[in-house]
């Protein structure tokens, strides 16, 4: 089963001609803001649907794509963390749960509570970082 049909397909095409220099600033742009496709980064720029100025500092950018990625692997653990839980009720309400079971499931979470900890705190690093630039 595929993707279902969008109900507003893009299919209008516009060509654009950049300089060098234009292209380079673009494409440098793209790679601080995690952009692979020069498209969508066309697009959110344009209808401002990106998070981040397309002004600023190179190096607030590089740190609010820090941050963003940062946030993604906690929801990550969030999920996996989820699933854990998930696993360790099912087993419950089958009355298959054995204190071996029980300690490995909360060995995981500990696992992941570490792991979501280590992230925020690499989260309040970057922050602290980016507001000692914008104050130089």
């Amino acid at each position: 089963m595929g993707r279902p049909k969008s109900k507003n397909p893009r299919v209008i095409c516009h060509t654009i001609k950049l300089t060098v220099d234009e292209n380079e600033q673009i494409l440098s742009e793209m790679a601080a803001f995690g952009y692979m496709s020069f498209a969508r980064y066309i697009r959110d720029t344009v209808l401002r649907k990106t998070k981040y100025k397309s002004r600023g500092k190179v190096k607030d950018r590089e740190v609010l794509n820090r941050v963003d990625i940062l946030s993604r692997r906690i929801q990550e653990i969030g999920r996996n963390y989820n699933q854990v839980v998930a696993s360790y009720n099912r087993l419950h309400q089958a009355r298959a749960l054995t204190i071996p079971i029980v300690d490995e499931h909360i060995h995981r979470l500990e696992l992941l509570t570490e792991k979501v900890y280590d992230l925020q705190t690499q989260i309040i690093d970057n922050i602290d970082e980016m507001s000692t630039i914008n104050n130089e």
